[in-house]
C-alpha cells in the first residue's frame, strides 16, 4: 500500500510540474498536413543506414521520409529528397556554442539552403525564434516551410501525458532526435512508421580511460573514416560528461521510446524498427 501511494505521489508531482512547464514554455502548434501516403520512414543517421539505402532505395523513394541532424551533408540528401527535416537539438539554436559546434551547424544550415530545391518541412523548436544566426541563411529559401514544435518535457500520469502529446504541447524527454521525430510522425496521422538507421549501438563502445575520462564512439553512416572514441560533451563549453551522465542521457532516450510506443498504440499507429542489430527494444522488429 505504501509503495503504491509513493508512486502515485511521484506521478502526481511530475504531472503538476509538466503542466507548469507547458504554461511557461509551450506555444500553440499546428502540424502541417503534408502526407502523401499512410506510411513514413524516419532516417536515423546510424552506421547501418548506408546499407539500408543501397539495398532498399526503391522502397524509400515511395515513402514520406524524415531526415535528421546532419543527413543533409550526405550524398543521399538530394537523391532521396525527404519531405521532413528534424533539427531539434538545443545546440543548433543556442546563441553561443563551442567552435566545433559553431562550424558544424553553419555548414549544415548552408547545405540545407543550397541543396533543397523541393518543398521541405523544416521542424525546429520554438526556442529557435530567439536566435538569428540561422535565419538569414535558411529563410530566403522559399522551398522551406518552417514548423515550430514544442519539446516541453511531459511526465507523470500516462493518461494525461497522452492528452498533452496529442495537442502537441509536449513529449517524452527529447534526448535523441528520434523522440521528436516519432512524435511528429504519430501526430501527423501516419498509420505506419518505419525506423531505419537507428542503431543506438553506443553501449559496447563506452569505456573509462586511465585518466578517468569516459569516452565512446559515435559512428554515423556518412562518416568517411572510422570515428575515434572521444568524450561526450555537455552544452557548457568544454565540459565533458562523466560516465553517470552519459548513461543517464542514454537511459532517458531508451525509456522515451517505450513511452512513445504506448502512446502510438493508443492512437492506432504502428511503429516498427527495421534497423539491423538495433539496441532499441521498444518497437516491433521487422526486416525490409
Amino acid at each position: 500500500m505504501l509503495e503504491k501511494t509513493y508512486y502515485f505521489l511521484i506521478k502526481l508531482v511530475k504531472t503538476a510540474i509538466s503542466l507548469l512547464r507547458i504554461v511557461l514554455f509551450s506555444k500553440k502548434t499546428r502540424l502541417p498536413d503534408c502526407k502523401t501516403s499512410e506510411s513514413c520512414v524516419i532516417l536515423g543517421n546510424g552506421p547501418s543506414l548506408k546499407d539500408t539505402i543501397s539495398g532498399h532505395f526503391d522502397f524509400l523513394q515511395k515513402q514520406d521520409l524524415f531526415a535528421v541532424n546532419f543527413f543533409v551533408n550526405s550524398e543521399f540528401y538530394e537523391k532521396l529528397q525527404p519531405q521532413y527535416y528534424m533539427l531539434t537539438a538545443v545546440d543548433f539554436w543556442l546563441q553561443k556554442v563551442d567552435d566545433e559546434r559553431e562550424k558544424n551547424r553553419m555548414i549544415l544550415f548552408h547545405n540545407i539552403a543550397q541543396k533543397t530545391t523541393w518543398n521541405l518541412v523544416l521542424c525546429i523548436p520554438h526556442i529557435a525564434k530567439q536566435a538569428h544566426h540561422w535565419q538569414d541563411i535558411l529563410l530566403p529559401n522559399t522551398h522551406l516551410k518552417i514548423v515550430y514544435i514544442n519539446q516541453t518535457v511531459v511526465e507523470g500520469f500516462p493518461s494525461i501525458n497522452h492528452i498533452l502529446y496529442k495537442k502537441n504541447l509536449g513529449m517524452p524527454r527529447p534526448h535523441n532526435v528520434l523522440v521528436p521525430s516519432l512524435m511528429f510522425a504519430v501526430n501527423s496521422g501516419y498509420k505506419k512508421i518505419y525506423l531505419v538507421g537507428a542503431d543506438h549501438s553506443w553501449l559496447p563502445t563506452i569505456r573509462v580511460t586511465d585518466d578517468n575520462e569516459a569516452v565512446l564512439v559515435q559512428q554515423h553512416f556518412y562518416d568517411k573514416h572510422k570515428v575515434q572514441e572521444k568524450p561526450m560533451k555537455t552544452l557548457i563549453i568544454g565540459e565533458k560528461r562523466p560516465l553517470h551522465m552519459i548513461l543517464h542521457k542514454l537511459m532517458l532516450a531508451f525509456r522515451g521510446y517505450f513511452e512513445i510506443d504506448a502512446y502510438s498504440k493508443k492512437r492506432g499507429v504502428e511503429i516498427v524498427n527495421a534497423t539491423p542489430d538495433s539496441f532499441i527494444d521498444a518497437f516491433k522488429r521487422v526486416k525490409l
